[in-house]
């Protein structure tokens, strides 16, 4: 679904030396009007195209206003105007809504590389590139332009298993000795993983239909499917160790799980959870990672809390970090990492 972010225009324009970063490109266009101003054009890495400006009265007319994207002409997706009261100072003495933005989607136009963009007012040229840009359409990108009335489940949903391993628990992994239980399994795909390196590996899971869909076939044999309810059917200390990945989130009676855990694992129990501290790490940002926010989370774990949990069955607890991801230049972790050994 994602196509990775390349070079977005070394030269726009040689003589306008644009400014661009990882996910935006910016191009100055301070064109004057009657109305007002066209001041700038934005496009951002998701693929939305916004032409910005200031108005000095309302302008009746934007009909001349003309994008094409690879020869193609597209329609506006949207225009507002916003709150700009330092502007209205110099262009508007009526209303500080004096900003002026006109969207357009770049995305729906194709699914390969954009190499061509030409934007035009009442004929006039107002941007042209032949250079190329590459997308990287989000998740939910539908919400840029919705016409239904949407409601909770429609966005904090939760998505199939993954069919693949995360290098960082791949490297987590390291830490497991055989035979091995994979708590909350999903598709199998550590336990596939585990056992071409040549691991003892099984897994266990909840049985409903996502997950039977999702099995991986080379997993299948060493996977029980089961009800939820403990005990869980192995006997003490059938697992040298065990791991259970972003699992104990979203189990409501955690604390039956891992007396139940600590009893089939013999040694060491490797368990990672979503990292919290993400919260108010990007407090000043006014944004929450998105992870955080599926419908299923119903536990919320700092490390002295996990710390204090597991230490009731095991006797040493060591802590680490993996997935690290930086917003705004706040730098926090996806995974709060524990490994608790007896």
């Amino acid at each position: 679904m994602k196509r990775v972010l390349k070079d977005i225009v070394a030269r726009l324009n040689k003589s306008h030396h644009p400014s661009h970063n990882d996910n935006q490109l910016t191009k100055k266009i301070s064109r004057k009007y009657p109305w007002g101003q066209i001041d700038s054009i934005e496009i951002e890495q998701s693929g939305l195209l916004r032409i910005k400006g200031f108005l000095i009265d309302n302008i009746s007319d934007l009909t001349g206003l003309r994008v094409r994207v690879n020869g193609r002409e597209i329609v506006s997706l949207n225009s507002y105007t916003t709150y700009s009261p330092e502007e209205a100072k110099t262009f508007s003495s009526h209303t500080p809504f004096c900003g002026l933005v006109i969207e357009y989607l770049l995305h729906p136009v194709a699914n390969q590389e954009i190499t061509n963009i030409d934007i035009r007012f009442n004929n006039e040229i107002l941007f042209q590139s032949d250079n190329k840009i590459s997308l990287t359409i989000p998740h939910f990108d539908g919400l840029f332009s919705e016409n239904r009335v949407l409601h909770r489940d429609n966005i904090y949903g939760y998505g199939p298993p993954v069919v693949s391993v995360g290098t960082d628990i791949q490297a987590l992994s390291k830490f497991l000795t055989s035979p091995v239980i994979d708590f909350g399994c999903g598709s199998g795909a550590l336990v596939k993983m585990l056992r071409a390196e040549g691991y003892e590996a099984f897994g266990i899971e909840i049985k409903r239909q996502p997950i039977i869909d999702s099995l991986i076939k080379d997993a299948e044999p060493y996977i029980i499917l089961y009800d939820g309810q403990t005990p869980l059917p192995y006997e003490n200390n059938a697992f040298e160790s065990g791991i259970c990945t972003e699992v104990l989130e979203h189990v409501p009676d955690y604390e039956t799980v891992l007396p139940e855990l600590a009893r089939i694992i013999k040694k060491r129990l490797i368990v990672t959870v979503p990292d919290i501290s993400a919260i108010p790490l990007l407090h000043r940002h006014k944004v929450v990672p998105w992870h955080l926010l599926e419908s299923t989370h119903v536990n919320f774990f700092t490390q002295s809390s996990l710390s204090c949990l597991l230490k009731r069955y095991f006797k040493r607890v060591e802590f680490k970090r993996a997935g690290l991801i930086s917003i705004n230049q706040t730098k926090f972790y996806v995974h709060l990492v524990a490994i608790a050994d007896k």
